[in-house]
């Protein structure tokens, strides 16, 4: 029963500091709009989610969330190749580029929706288990107090 605790707290923890990046990290995407330097907001938009992905790709493995990483690699990762492909061909490959980034940010805004419903499952099954818990210590404190 232990372990089962463990397991829920390390998702509860890990789901807490995904959900806060990706709350930020939603709020800093919306900038992706303004046209004016959108040269230095998408280049900070692209580091930002370069330091994002390898912990996001962590989480999402540690908690085994195997259909999120495939997807992301989907959005993310087919604009990118075309990208690559399309540049030796035409001038102008930054269209996938750039694809590239807002799909990014649109995976984050539906990662952002699943974590914090995941993340409200997981405080609901933290708090049934310390119920159970609280129940079980009440249960035997009656029992020992006045016998069977």
């Amino acid at each position: 029963m232990n372990s089962e605790i463990f397991d829920i707290q390390q998702k509860r923890r890990l789901l807490d500091r995904l959900a806060l990046i990706l709350n930020f990290e939603i709020a800093t995407g919306f900038g992706y709009l303004f046209y004016f330097l959108y040269e230095i907001l998408i280049m900070v938009f692209a580091i930002a989610a370069l330091l994002l992905t390898p912990f996001m790709l962590f989480v999402l493995f540690k908690i085994k969330k195997f259909g999120w990483i495939v997807f992301f690699f989907l959005i993310t990762g087919i604009p990118l190749v075309l990208s690559f492909i399309v540049s030796q061909v035409l001038w102008w490959p930054q269209v996938f580029l750039y694809s590239s980034i807002l799909g990014f940010y649109f995976y984050c805004f539906l990662l952002r929706v699943v974590v914090n419903d995941d993340l409200k499952n997981i405080v609901a099954k933290e708090n049934l288990y310390y119920q159970k818990d609280e129940m079980k210590k009440e249960r035997q404190l009656l029992k020992d107090q006045y016998g069977k």
